[in-house]
This record gives C-alpha cells, structure tokens and sequence, in this order.
C-alpha cells in the first residue's frame, strides 16, 4: 500500500575538501528560501575548513582521512557504508578533491551532481582559469554536471557565463567565478530535488516541480552581472 503523506526523500549530502565556500552557500540559501531539504552530512577527506563551517551551521560531519586506508578501495567502502545508511536522494560534491571511481561512481549512478570552474565541455580538470586566460577566451564560466566514470565528463544541467575583463588575473577571474557557482549551485540542487528536474540514465530529463520550493527560478543559462556594467 502506498503510503502519500510520506514524507519525501530530499535529504542532501554534501561533500568537500577545502573552504567550503559552495558549501556555505547551499546550506544558507536552502534556509533562506526555506527549500524543504534537509542536509544529512558533510563528508570530508580531510580535515579542512569546510569542515568547520559546516559544525558552525549545526549540520553532521563526517572525516574519511585517505591517508588512514589501506587502499583507494577501502577509503571509497567506509564513504560508501555512511552515504547508504544516511540514504540522500542526492550527493553534490563541492570541492571535493579527489577522482571518485568507477565502481563509486555505478553504486550511485544518477545521484551525484559536480560543479566545476569551466563551460564545459572546455578545460575539464584543473587550472581552468589560467587555460581560459591563456587561451585569449573573452567568456569563462561554472557548469553543473552529473558524475559519471569520465572525470567532468557526465551531462551538463546549468552554466553560469562571466566575462573575462582585460584586467584580469587568475585570482580576480576566480573570484567571479565563484560568485557564479554560488549562485547556480543551490538553484541547480533545488530544481534536482523538487522534481523540476530528473537525472535519467545519466542524462537529464524536465519534470514538474513540486509546490513547496518557494522563490525556485531554476534556469539552464545564467550570466553574471558584471557583463551589464
């Protein structure tokens, strides 16, 4: 017998390994808005300021240090254990640093969603900002993606565009960058979570959204401000 007054399942992991910046941002605005997600965890590798950030806004954390596992093996099967009692219909990485496996990456197919500092298809991996500014680019930009086995390489559901300035440097572009992904990422996990949106065998699907996500004006393309000035 189906049970309708169940209470859906909108719990929410999180996982980081440094400032916690996105992190912040997607615990304040879901509060904020009162977006009715419920964030179970933060996992770490690391001790690290995210870490935190997250006891400070009174949300579980959990430490997984690679370096006390024997193996990879080992250290993704503790992460795996937790995730699977704590049951999330979604996990955001934000900022976690390392390559989650393949066989990490099947166990929770469709539920993990990444933001990464590039308009991919563009610069996947590391040093985005200086390949954008190397290349002469004139935009830059965040995308928000599924996870699959290919390192950002799973399908995009948000970009944010910003522009690049001529007197930009890594740092000041990385800075806008950010007030981009601080943006889209909340509105990318809010519209996962109501239903606006749904990962379907990897690719992502429109939907209608439930009724009880207020002030949830989730688009696919978004541009920062600064190209107005």
């Amino acid at each position: 017998m189906i049970d309708f007054n169940r209470k859906k399942n909108r719990k929410l992991i999180i996982m980081v390994s440094g400032r916690g910046t996105n992190m912040k941002a997607i615990i304040n605005t879901c509060r904020l808005k009162k977006w009715p997600i419920e964030v179970v965890a933060v996992i770490s590798d690391c001790e690290c300021q995210a870490i935190k950030i997250a006891q400070s806004l009174n949300v579980p954390t959990f430490i997984f240090n690679r370096e006390l596992f024997k193996n990879t093996n080992d250290f993704e099967a503790n992460i795996t254990k937790k995730i699977q009692e704590l049951d999330p219909s979604l996990i955001a990485l934000a900022g976690f640093m390392r390559i989650l496996s393949p066989s990490f990456c099947k166990v929770f197919f469709d539920k993990i969603i990444n933001i990464h500092p590039s308009l991919l298809p563009k610069y996947k991996g590391i040093n985005t900002h200086k390949r954008a500014l190397d290349d002469k680019n004139e935009v830059h930009g965040a995308s928000v993606h599924a996870v699959n086995k290919s390192l950002d390489g799973g399908s995009v559901l948000c970009q944010g565009f910003v522009p690049i300035l001529p007197t930009d440097d890594e740092y000041k572009l990385a800075k806008r960058v950010m007030e981009i992904e601080t943006s889209i990422y909340p509105q990318s996990i809010a519209a996962v979570l109501s239903g606006a949106v749904k990962l379907v065998n990897g690719n992502w699907k429109c939907a209608t959204p439930d009724d009880d996500f207020p002030e949830l004006s989730f688009q696919s393309i978004y541009r920062h401000p600064a190209f107005e000035r």
